[in-house]
């Protein structure tokens, strides 16, 4: 019975472990308050793999063996350091390899002073807060670029304003600072493929008069050597913008002003952007390249394509009326877009010319003595004709005439004119025109000997 006791007394006294003085290896939920280097404890309550503690110092316990075994957190989970605790951590991978987040990720911001000539590091940020802009930024390189990479460039002007930015090389399509007082611009760009171009992706500012934002889309070229007036047409020539001069093609619409041989120039494309109007402007007119300044919208009066002349270069269709010199809202039509309308001054001056050539003869046998009408020269091409010449050929040089008449029977000579084989050219009365689906009629007389008649009406349209 003393043995007995004695052994219960014992158990008794060990519900407080004290490993600085007893073996090397102990158990329990909570771990012991005193240690001594080099002891463990397996912990019962820990998850399966992270349940051993070695005693790295005095009374100082550390977590082993937490590479194999089941981990804290869910399936797919990535494991971090909580305090000492294996925790399952915001970001997953599926079971296709794609990576998933708990909650949003913060991008990393780096704050850029604001210098004429700005340095970007990508390697350390993504967003780049740049100090207010009190000057043009007249250049600017970046590195640490990497594939794939999202970029944002928040610029705010200062109280003047109108403040540009020539961005690095490689980067295409990005937008300028909206030129505002005060405004902010952010400008969102991805890394390409090559690690090289940066190519802009979205453009939007705060300022409720911008044009940007507005859903258009654009490009950046190089300028040439006319400077370009803000909300004008453009063209690209030779990978160059430049101003619209004359009839060539539209390309778009530079919604800020750029200067002569400048790096960076912005052009919109597609969607809607503001243009500046030569004279008054109709709500969904079709707008075309102007007549004083060809750099500017004119109102070419249509609401259809096939109704515009195919000389005349479309650029968009407007959204609002407007005034002379006034700013109006147009949707972008595709670049180079032209008329569909064949007009008199759409052709070549040759292809303007008419000749019509009726006749009478086989040439082998002589036209008997008589009179002979024809009906012939049908004008169906929609235009009046203005009559140059008429003319009339015989094989013999006799005595045979010619008469001349619209169908309203209204003579185009003064006389009947004499047939030659040198081509007798007869004398215009006053009535030099044939309208729109009029006609000629011929009044041949023979002088019996005539072996061949032709009558040649000469005109242009």
């Amino acid at each position: 019975m003393v043995l007995l006791v004695g052994s219960a007394w014992c158990v008794r006294g060990q519900t407080i472990v004290d490993l600085s003085r007893q073996g090397r290896l102990g158990t329990g939920t909570v771990l012991p308050a005193q240690c001594a280097v080099g002891q463990l404890f397996f912990r019962t309550n820990a998850p399966a793999g992270a349940n051993l503690y070695a005693c790295t110092a005095q009374n100082v316990w550390t977590a082993e063996g937490l590479s194999g075994g089941s981990m804290a957190g869910s399936n797919g989970q990535f494991i971090y350091n909580n305090a000492g605790m294996a925790s399952g951590s915001n970001l997953s991978q599926n079971g296709d390899g794609s990576l998933s987040a708990a909650t949003g990720f913060n991008e990393k911001v780096c704050a850029v002073p604001f210098s004429a000539t700005l340095s970007f590091n990508a390697a350390n940020c993504n967003r780049f807060e740049t100090g207010t802009l009190t000057a043009n930024v007249s250049s600017s390189t970046i590195t640490g670029l990497r594939a794939g990479q999202h970029l944002k460039f928040p610029l705010t002007q200062d109280n003047t304003g109108a403040r540009t930015v020539t961005w690095p090389a490689g980067f295409v399509n990005m937008c300028q600072p909206w030129p505002g007082p005060n405004t902010i611009t952010v400008q969102e760009a991805d890394v390409m493929q090559d690690g090289v171009t940066v190519r802009g992706t979205d453009c939007t500012v705060d300022s409720a008069a911008s044009s940007i934002g507005t859903g258009y889309l654009s490009e950046s070229y190089a300028v040439g050597p006319t400077a370009i007036v803000a909300n004008t047409w453009v063209k690209l020539t030779g990978g160059k913008l430049a101003p619209i001069a004359g009839t060539e093609g539209i390309y778009g619409i530079a919604p800020f002003a750029c200067l002569a041989n400048a790096a960076s120039c912005e052009v919109a494309v597609a969607g809607q952007v503001q243009v500046t109007a030569e004279g008054s402007i109709t709500q969904d007119h079709y707008l075309i390249h102007g007549t004083t300044n060809p750099a500017r919208a004119l109102d070419s009066a249509q609401t259809s394509q096939s109704l515009i002349c195919s000389s005349a270069r479309i650029g968009g269709r407007a959204l609002a009326s407007a005034t002379d010199g006034q700013r109006v809202s147009i949707q972008l039509l595709s670049p180079g877009m032209q008329g569909a309308q064949i007009c008199p001054a759409d052709l070549p001056a040759t292809t303007r010319v008419i000749s019509c050539q009726p006749g009478w003869g086989d040439g082998l046998n002589a036209i008997p003595a008589g009179t002979y009408p024809l009906s012939e020269c049908l004008n169906e091409f929609g235009a009046t004709w203005t009559i140059t010449a008429i003319k009339c050929y015989t094989d013999n040089n006799g005595a045979s005439t010619l008469r001349v008449q619209n169908g309203a029977s209204v003579d185009l000579l003064t006389i009947p004119v004499t047939c030659s084989n040198s081509w007798a050219v007869g004398t215009q009365s006053g009535t030099t025109t044939i309208a729109a689906g009029d006609f000629a009629k011929f009044s041949f007389v023979s002088d019996g000997a005539s072996k061949q008649a032709t009558y040649v009406i000469t005109g242009t349209r």
